[in-house]
């Protein structure tokens, strides 16, 4: 169950990353998914499907701990103390911030 989770969050992160790509009927989709997780990253500095995916995976194996990013998880299995929770809170919450700032520009037509 925990790679379903994973598949479904990495097609999510797909999305944020290249929903810009996206022709109008669908850039709604993206759009909407762009809000939705900056809000989540904002207001609880998570995100749910991470708390899932680590959950099934704490079932599968004790020893895993659900008390990191996505990122900082699997990015630690290459580059181990690179990537920490602080640079990935700070860099997401900049990302989506100017992600939502280009698409309400593309939005009003200035882009």
């Amino acid at each position: 169950m925990a790679e379903v989770v994973f598949v479904i969050h990495a097609g999510q992160m797909a999305l944020v990353l290249f929903g810009w790509l996206l022709p109008f009927p669908y850039y709604y989709l993206y759009l909407a998914d762009l809000s939705l997780t900056f809000l989540n990253q904002l207001i609880w500095r998570s995100c749910f499907l991470t708390a899932w995916e680590f959950y099934f995976r704490h079932i599968a194996d004790p020893s895993i701990k659900n008390d990191r990013y996505f990122l900082t998880y699997y990015s630690d299995k290459y580059f181990p103390s690179f990537v920490t929770d602080g640079l990935v809170d700070r860099a997401s919450l900049v990302f989506l911030s100017v992600s939502l700032a280009f698409a309400a520009f593309r939005l009003a037509g200035i882009l």
